[in-house]
Formats: structure tokens, sequence, C-alpha cells
């Protein structure tokens, strides 16, 4: 979570003086409550958008800036609080909303799911989250739904734009190491796929999401039970996903899986 001034009656003291503000070319962010106490958290990834899971206003747009993992932090109720000044391009005054994403990596390589919150930029520099907000798609994406869910749309349905359509083509590949594309994973716990756009045409992707389901259907099935948990999550602006299932869930051993992919265009 990001470390911002509430006045909940919880009284949490999450936030750190001069953090989660806004400039002319840059943000100062501060965040908590990541933890591996296995492996450790070694770095952070974090992108600003103008949109839902944007990257546009990172200083290199598109490339999620790097953030190493700091045991210097002030110590809070969820662990050290990471303080972080990201540059970014020109926010201006058509501006108004910030979309921000972070995500920690162990010292394994395995990454953790997204935190992603949505602030208004306040004028003289504050960050204001906002805790109620639409939904950005017709799925019902937003930054304010209880975890794992999305928010209620209120008379909104998606069509099916599949057939004829001129979006990018993507090349999906279940890999172990590298960008070869595997039939066998030597994991019984593990799967690690990614992708790529091989064909650009139609309007660019705003963000990614990923699944994993049986092959023997055409949706997924297999892993997520839909009436309790999102079967497709965010992958933001990554083209990459190593998943390992909870101890005890099931095991990938002699049967097939694969991953699924989609562009969310809307």
């Amino acid at each position: 979570m990001f470390a911002i001034k509430t006045d909940h009656a919880a009284e949490l003291s999450r936030h750190v003086d001069g953090s989660m503000t806004w400039s002319k070319y840059a943000v100062n962010l501060a965040w908590l409550g990541f933890a591996d106490i296995h492996s450790e958290v070694n770095h952070y990834f974090v992108n600003v958008g103008s949109k839902y899971m944007g990257a546009d206003l990172n200083s290199e747009p598109g490339v999620p800036q790097r953030v190493n993992h700091s045991i210097t932090g002030k110590d809070r109720d969820e662990g050290k609080v990471q303080m972080y000044r990201m540059k970014t391009i020109k926010l201006d005054g058509d501006i108004k909303h910030l979309f921000i994403t972070v995500w920690a990596v162990n010292k394994a390589g395995l990454s953790s799911s997204l935190i992603h919150s949505q602030f208004l930029k306040v004028p003289g520099g504050t960050l204001f989250l906002v805790r109620r907000c639409r939904a950005t798609s017709c799925e019902g994406h937003c930054v304010c739904a209880p975890q794992d869910q999305v928010c209620h749309i209120n008379g909104s349905s998606c069509n099916d734009v599949s057939k004829h359509n001129t979006n990018n083509l993507l090349q999906v590949l279940d890999v172990m190491d590298g960008d070869v594309d595997i039939a066998y994973t030597p994991s019984d716990t593990l799967l690690q796929g990614k992708w790529k756009i091989v064909h650009r045409q139609g309007q660019p992707p705003l963000w990614y999401q990923w699944s994993v389901g049986l092959t023997s259907n055409d949706v997924p099935t297999g892993i997520f039970h839909k009436e309790l948990e999102r079967v497709w999550h965010d992958a933001g602006q990554n083209n990459f996903i190593v998943f390992s299932v909870k101890p005890g869930m099931i095991s990938f051993a002699r049967r097939h899986y694969i991953f699924r992919f989609c562009e969310s265009m809307v």
C-alpha cells in the first residue's frame, strides 16, 4: 500500500513528511507492506501513468523505474517505509490524475502482485488518494474495488470485437529460461510465460492481463475458482509472468496447462 496520510479512526501513522507529493517533473512516493520472510524483497518497479495501469508519464515512457529495497526506512506496523523520488515527463495542467503502480521482486526473482492506485493532483503539490472511483472498463476494472474484485457496473456490457478485429497479434511462449517455447516444464508447482506483439495494427494495448488454465478448454479453467477469486489478473505493462501455486493447492505434474493473455483496449 502507499504510505498516504489518513484520518481514519485507527490513526495509522503511515505518512512520512515530504512524501506522496508531486512537482512539475517528479513525484515523491512512499509505500510499505511488501514482505517475503523466505527470500526477502530485493527491489521494486514503479510506473506512473495518466490512465489505468499506464506508464506513459515515466521519464522514459513505458519503461518501469527500478528501485532498490531499503532497510533504513522508518518502521511502521506494516514494515519499513520505502521512499523514492520518481522522475516523470512534464506533469502539465491537463493531467488531473496520476495512476501509480508498484510491485516487488524477491531475491529469487519472483514478482509480487501489483498495487495500483489513483491520485488527484492537488494544487500546491499534494497527491490525494482517490478512494471512490468508477470502473474504467466494461468488465469493472477500477482502483477502488476490494482486493481481487472489480467495481460494480451500472447498465454496461462488453461487446465481442474478436471477429474481424484489427488489434495487435500476440505471440505467447511457455518458457523456463530465455525466449524458447517449451512443451514440458520440469516443475510441478511453477509455470512461466512471456508474450510479445508480433504484428502491430489497430489500437495499442492499454494494459495486459494473464491467466492459467487447462489446454482442453477455450477459457481458463482448472486453476482459479471463478466464484471465489479473479480468473484474469492484471499484468500492467509487463510482458511476462511467473506463476507458482499455493502450497497444497494442485500439482502441474502430468497435466497440460497453458498461459493465456489478453490486451485491454478500453
